[in-house]
């Protein structure tokens, strides 16, 4: 049965999650049998310390890839692992299977959320090629900066992703063993709905704003994930200038200042017109 594009719209006519169904593309069922070998092949090898398998979001093997800013960086880079894990993490990075669902994922934010589209590509440019050339993108032909990979048991618990953009679309792909209409319901606490979460398909949900998590998966079953996402540090280094919020608040003229306290103070309001649907289409 194939999965339907669907939108989810407040009465004010701001698109707030979106579920994107797998492409019209013959190979899509072999690519996701591709996927769950490639995603358990690393589960296996990848050597992950406890703090990677027992989280805030669950109990289960994850690992980041891509560049971000935060956490005690003075400016933009690459996440880091280990030396074992960043080969095995590259290998994984350049399969075409990984390469085929990072395009689909940006087609995916093209097609629902184009602003936020805009944003990723302007800022992903803007941060790496003018700023930063020396970061090595993860993905090819999309334009989120970051991912996590997530393996084997991955059924989320009750969380919020409070490290990445307020406006920004966290792109979920779900990938595995498991019977979707019993297990891996995607549960989006805030706005009261859930959903059925079938392999090869994915969810777009603004993962700093509300709280969701999945149903529990059956001992037999398997379920992997590559959640797409957008750090709020990244953000606040491109609309700063390349430079951070302490760096500016230091170098700015009065004026700037305090046009910059303001915009500050309408965060909400700006990412609510990055969600403004403008379109007639479902």
């Amino acid at each position: 049965m194939r999965s339907v594009t669907q939108i989810v719209r407040t009465a004010a006519g701001h698109r707030v999650m979106g579920l994107y169904a797998s492409p019209r593309d013959p190979n899509w069922a072999e690519l996701m049998e591709a996927f769950d070998n490639l995603m358990e092949w690393l589960f296996r090898c990848l050597k992950l310390p406890p703090g990677l398998l027992d989280h805030r979001r669950g109990r289960y093997a994850t690992i980041g890839v891509g560049y971000g800013f935060g956490g005690g960086r003075r400016r933009p880079g690459s996440y880091v692992n280990s030396a074992h894990n960043a080969r095995l993490l590259q290998q994984a990075l350049g399969s075409p299977v990984i390469h085929r669902i990072a395009r689909y994922v940006d087609q995916g934010l093209l097609a629902l959320f184009p602003a936020l589209h805009s944003l990723c590509t302007n800022l992903d440019r803007s941060v790496v090629d003018v700023d930063n050339p020396e970061i090595q993108r993860s993905f090819q032909n999309c334009c989120y900066p970051a991912c996590h990979f997530n393996l084997h048991s991955s059924s989320t618990a009750y969380h919020s992703d409070y490290w990445n953009y307020i406006g920004g679309m966290c792109a979920i792909v779900s990938g595995g063993k498991f019977d979707c209409k019993r297990s891996a319901h995607f549960i989006a606490w805030s706005l009261g709905l859930a959903f059925e979460f079938p392999p090869g398909t994915a969810i777009f949900v603004p993962s700093a704003a509300v709280p969701h998590s999945n149903t529990p998966l059956a001992k037999h079953e398997r379920r992997h994930s590559l959640a797409f996402f957008l750090p709020a540090g990244l953000v606040r280094w491109y609309h700063n200038g390349f430079r951070s919020d302490k760096e500016f608040r230091d170098l700015a003229a009065p004026s700037e200042l305090q046009a910059w306290l303001d915009y500050r103070k309408n965060l909400g309001e700006v990412a609510l017109d990055l969600l403004q649907d403008t379109s007639t289409g479902s």
